[in-house]
């Protein structure tokens, strides 16, 4: 674990290494942040009634940065991240994302792409250690109307690979988000999301679709602290579930509620902590579930 966790770090202690401090103050255009933040989660596989419902202790590390070029009119910004999350009490579940980034500005719209790999991710679906490789890609257009008031649309694709074993499992998934921020101050912001959702699997009983919503309000209470909730809620149908199926007539009502604070210190140092709860309730009595995970550790931003 100890081996793991300083390999991990050789990327991110590099990039300090390279990026001299002196000149990372005169620039404005970019930043570099590393995060290392141990956690627990209640719940690792969200399972609710006899089933098993292991708990764990986790380890994230993460790099993440942003470039701007300006271009004509326009400016462009350039964004990744990468991190490892360590699961310290569950067997091969240990993984990694990987995201990319880029989005156009120009006047008041925003075009945004993203591109996302996240290996071994777990299913939420099963007590044990069902686990799939997600891979995607989102786009998305902003519009602004006045400072702090824009309008959003976003089409997310999602690809779902499991193991040889698994591959009923397989799935492809569709997401369309139409959102809209009010400024409720300089500081505040609030942002209110529709959501539709098709996910269609190999096997017609993994198949569900549903629509959601969501609400969140950003806000940067003074220059050092920034902070971030947002509740979330979606509903799933699964219209493909066979008669004699576990699936079949089933429905789901799903409950996300994040909350994210970070506080800096200094101009390069600081703290964070992220909490994300999840609450499930279905007609399928082992799908009625509750689960926790929460983050705090440091930051550091060049």
């Amino acid at each position: 674990m100890i081996e793991n966790i300083k390999r991990a770090w050789l990327v991110p202690l590099l990039a300090l290494m390279i990026g001299d401090p002196a000149v990372a103050a005169d620039e404005k255009d970019w930043y570099l942040e590393l995060e290392a933040m141990p956690g627990y989660h209640s719940n690792y596989f969200f399972r609710g009634g006899s089933a098993p419902a292991p708990d764990t202790y986790l380890f994230s590390l993460y790099a993440l940065g942003e470039k701007e070029k300006k271009s004509g009119k326009g400016k462009f910004t350039f964004g990744w991240d990468v991190g490892q999350v360590w699961v310290l009490d569950i067997d091969n579940a240990d993984y990694f994302d990987f995201n990319v980034g880029l989005e156009y500005q120009r006047g008041a719209s925003k075009w945004q792409g993203e591109f996302f790999h996240r290996p071994n991710q777990v299913f939420e679906e099963e007590g044990t250690g069902v686990f799939y490789d997600l891979t995607g890609v989102e786009l998305g257009l902003r519009q602004g109307l006045r400072p702090g008031l824009w309008v959003g649309f976003s089409w997310e694709y999602e690809l779902q690979d499991y193991d040889r074993v698994e591959d009923l499992r397989d799935a492809n998934v569709n997401s369309f988000d139409l959102s809209l921020r009010y400024p409720l101050s300089e500081l505040w912001g609030l942002r209110g999301t529709l959501v539709y959702e098709a996910k269609d699997a190999n096997a017609g009983r993994y198949s569900n679709n549903g629509i959601g919503a969501a609400l969140a309000l950003e806000g940067q209470p003074s220059d050092r602290v920034q902070l971030f909730m947002r509740y979330k809620y979606r509903q799933r149908d699964y219209d493909d579930a066979q008669p004699g199926d576990r699936n079949f007539e089933r429905e789901d009502d799903v409950q996300d509620i994040i909350f994210n604070i970070t506080w800096r210190f200094t101009q390069s140092w600081g703290v964070r902590l992220e909490n994300f709860y999840r609450t499930g309730s279905s007609t399928r009595p082992d799908r009625n579930y509750s689960g926790n995970r929460i983050y705090a550790g440091i930051v550091y931003r060049l």
